[in-house]
């Protein structure tokens, strides 16, 4: 069961990489890991489970982030 989920989050990538016309083109045999990145204080200031902003509009002014120095 694991594999046939790694298989669609592979076929996945490659289909999103291959998509830009500038990209050069990938295979599934080139794609050894995913992952993503956290961004800090993307959700800073909000309540508990309010989740992080959303639109293209949303951001964090500096000096709003919560317990936090901006440095």
């Amino acid at each position: 069961m694991e594999e046939l989920r790694l298989s669609a989050v592979v076929a996945r990538v490659v289909a999103w990489h291959n998509r830009h016309p500038l990209a050069r083109r990938i295979t599934r045999d080139q794609v050894q890991a995913v992952g993503y990145v956290g961004l800090p204080y993307a959700g800073a200031g909000l309540p508990a489970g309010a989740g992080a902003p959303s639109g293209a509009g949303a951001t964090v002014a500096p000096g709003d982030e919560a317990g936090g120095d901006a440095g």
